[in-house]
């Protein structure tokens, strides 16, 4: 018997390390194309929180707005509302809720930097969350949101992604990591052939090592530069083709308010 409850706790001290080895290895989220983020909406929990507070059902954007259950308790809501309204055009913001089962906000956050109006050039896609909770400790999760930007001309060839992490406890919601360009392309294009562009891309990791209580974040970062130049006779310009590839990785750690991270600059492009 002594034998046999011996076999169990070394089992159990196994199954425990295996499982904190596979978080300090997690992938916090996909390569570009494949993220898997929430789709859904809970309408009905959504409309007992307008009822509840000074939101107005018919001032949100349904197509554009996303919930995720948090757990069995809270909600979080990822919503596009209408903060102004002209004859010309709808102003608008992103906020986030956490609400509990009776549609009571619990805790509420205002992207301020998300305010645009419906007839700007270039506005934000709707704000996504991902399908999969961020460990951030051994006890505390969080939610991770990702936002788009790109600009609609074939010239220009500018397009962003921001990564947030939000953390939750003790029923309130705080951004701890604001707004990361996991993503993002700078350019020109003639609008058919000859064109410059470079590409960064991030992936985050979590590390084994915290800093204030909350695992570092390990960020690795491939840089991508193209320019193509089509043949034009009349001109005298051969085509040719130059690619260029840097790869970079750094450490993001909580400083006990947020995490911490320097500005990601383009390797190969100029004056941007």
């Amino acid at each position: 018997v002594v034998n046999k409850l011996r076999m169990k706790e070394k089992l159990l001290i196994i199954i425990l390390i295996l499982n904190i080895n596979l978080i300090y290895s997690q992938q916090v989220f996909k390569e570009y194309g494949e993220r898997e983020t929430v789709d859904i909406l809970d309408s009905e929990l959504l409309r007992l929180v307008c009822e509840n507070s000074q939101f107005k059902y018919e001032d949100i954007y349904l197509n554009e707005s996303f919930s995720k259950k948090y757990n069995e308790k809270f909600t979080f809501f990822s919503l596009r509302y209408i903060t102004n309204k002209t004859e010309l055009e709808n102003f608008y913001t992103t906020i986030f809720l956490l609400v509990n089962k009776n549609g009571i906000i619990l805790s509420e956050l205002k992207n301020n930097d998300l305010i645009y109006s419906d007839n700007e050039a270039v506005q934000p896609y709707p704000t996504k969350i991902l399908k999969k909770n961020i460990f951030l400790n051994e006890n505390l999760n969080g939610i991770a949101v990702i936002t788009k930007f790109s600009s609609p001309s074939r010239i220009s060839l500018y397009s962003e992604e921001l990564f947030s992490i939000i953390k939750i406890e003790n029923n309130s919601m705080k951004v701890i990591l604001e707004n990361y360009p996991i993503r993002k392309t700078q350019g020109e294009s003639n609008g058919s052939g000859n064109f410059e562009i470079e590409i960064i891309e991030s992936l985050f990791f979590l590390e084994k090592e915290k800093s204030n209580n909350l695992y570092n974040l390990k960020v690795l970062q491939n840089f991508e530069f193209e320019e193509n130049i089509e043949k034009d006779s009349s001109r005298n310009i051969k085509a040719s083709n130059k690619k260029k590839e840097a790869k970079e990785n750094e450490i993001i750690t909580y400083n006990g308010e947020k995490y911490d991270f320097k500005q990601v600059e383009y390797k190969f492009l100029k004056d941007y």
